[in-house]
């Protein structure tokens, strides 16, 4: 059974597609979110998704251990590269108590408003071997 055999066993994750963000290969981005990790033990990953908010993620989360597939899309401009840098500063679990992000973070980027919410990982590989099709993945609308 691969790594992602095993992800795919959970019963719910979050997919996610990426591309290069301000600048930065998607690569560079990966390592520094892992070196992170290293350093502090967990790392923050900005999202905009209307589907990523808040209560439902962390109801995803605290239901079992989580994953997060981050995908490629699947049509050139499918991701359009970000061009906005808003650097966070502080992050909050219900936006009402802010605390600051820890000290020795590297940068959390990009259009920081409303819609911007942040996946906090302790963990992250980019060896993963295996194939996801999405026909067979199960989606969950939450209102």
């Amino acid at each position: 059974m691969t790594e992602l055999d095993t992800i795919l066993a959970y019963p719910q994750c979050v997919i996610s597609v990426m591309g290069d963000h301000a600048g930065e290969g998607v690569n560079t981005i990966f390592d520094r979110k892992k070196a992170d990790i290293e350093r502090l033990g967990k790392t923050f990953w900005l999202v905009r998704s209307p589907q990523a908010r808040p209560p439902h993620v962390q109801e995803i989360c605290k239901a079992t251990p989580a994953y997060t597939i981050f995908i490629e899309p699947a049509t050139k401009g499918g991701a359009r590269p970000t061009t906005e840098e808003d650097a966070a500063k502080e992050y909050s679990d219900d936006r009402v108590l802010w605390h600051q992000l820890p000290k020795g973070l590297g940068p959390v980027t990009g259009k920081l408003d409303t819609g911007a919410t942040a996946l906090v990982f302790d963990m992250m590989t980019t060896n993963v071997t295996g194939k996801l099709d999405l026909w067979l993945c199960t989606v969950i609308r939450h209102s």
